[in-house]
């Protein structure tokens, strides 16, 4: 009894949450894309999409359904992990914070733990704007329990908490 009550709960809540947000449509412009992040510039209002490949895809629209047009690489020399030199870019995350914008990145070989979190900071999100810190200290290697890809950053209050992993076993 207690798992239907549950169950049609969740039911009717995902409802009320679906209905609050507008369909925005279908994308137009740029669309092909692997693990989007997006972000609304202040200054602005402009979106701005970051991508998997090409070291780290980016775009820009007007409106969250487009039409997005590609404006170039955040970090076209790569990034500066120790051991990654020339490896792409993936999985981006991208945050606001005082001011600057946050774009954290996934370094690896595909289907091997020796992975790592890096960071780069931008005032504008504009490509050639990024200034690229390297490894946030979050890293794996085989063996670990984890693999260090796919961070996602929120915000609770005034801390900042990453959560990652996935393709290996857990999120952390």
């Amino acid at each position: 009894m207690l798992l239907k009550v549950a169950v049609t709960f969740l039911v009717s809540f995902a409802g009320l949450v679906s209905a609050a947000y507008a369909n925005p449509g279908a994308c137009s412009g740029d669309c092909g894309t692997h693990d989007p992040a997006v972000i609304r510039r202040t200054s602005d209002g402009k979106f701005y999409r970051f991508s998997t490949n090409n070291f780290i895809s980016i775009a820009s629209a007007s409106s969250i359904a487009g039409p997005w047009t590609y404006l170039g690489q955040a970090l076209p020399g790569g990034s500066k992990i120790s051991g990654f030199s020339g490896v792409d870019l993936w999985a981006p995350d991208i945050i606001y914070n005082n001011g600057v914008y946050y774009l954290y990145y996934s370094v690896s070989s595909f289907g091997s733990q020796n992975s790592a979190i890096g960071v780069a900071t931008s005032s504008t999100m504009d490509p050639g704007s990024w200034v690229d810190h390297g490894a946030t200290g979050v890293s794996s290697k085989t063996g670990s329990a984890y693999n260090a890809i796919d961070s996602n950053i929120v915000k609770v209050g005034n801390d900042f908490y990453m959560a990652f992993g996935s393709f290996w076993g857990d999120i952390y």
